[in-house]
């Protein structure tokens, strides 16, 4: 152990030290940053060695944080889109727009392609040198809808009426006819 008094006069060192000439002058030598560890052993700590240890417990706990990242954003924050793009990978966070995505993009196309069809049949029948033959088209189009919403109105009716426990309340709002 060091005894140190008013005037250093004599300094004891552990047997271990004292038989090693070379690890006493080590440690007498030993600085980081201009602080000596012989003149000031807690600033050294401070400064040499607290960087280190709390440098390697983050370094520790980074693949963690990250794997646990990974589990809920995916390979990228945001939603990449279905089908994802090469090497995209879905977080727990993906799942509700991936879900909706997928249940809603083949109606949506359906939707689409019957719109577009709806408009390009209207246009063969009206040919568009005629006055008003814009207004005509989208006469059309609005009869058309209102026949394809009473059938699917019609449609749902049937759907809801097979099914044992929705049928009673297809019948409380719509009536018994």
């Amino acid at each position: 152990m060091v005894k140190i008094v008013e005037k250093v006069t004599k300094v004891t060192v552990p047997d271990w030290v004292s038989e090693n000439a070379n690890a006493l002058k080590a440690l007498a030598t030993l600085s980081a940053g201009g602080i000596s560890f012989y003149a000031n052993p807690l600033g050294f700590l401070r400064a040499k060695i607290a960087p280190m240890v709390v440098g390697g417990i983050l370094d520790m706990f980074t693949p963690i944080i990250e794997g646990i990242l990974f589990l809920f954003v995916g390979s990228e924050v945001g939603y990449p889109g279905y089908p994802p793009a090469t090497g995209a990978t879905y977080g727990a966070t993906d799942l509700l727009p991936l879900v909706v995505d997928i249940t809603v993009s083949p109606i949506l196309t359906l939707m689409r392609i019957g719109v577009g069809g709806l408009i390009n049949i209207n246009q063969a029948v009206v040919p568009s040198g005629t006055p008003f033959a814009a207004l005509v088209v989208y006469a059309l189009l609005v009869a058309e809808t209102l026949i394809l919403a009473e059938l699917a109105i019609r449609g749902l009716r049937a759907v809801l009426d097979s099914v044992p426990v929705t049928s009673g309340i297809e019948t409380f709002l719509f009536g018994g006819g």
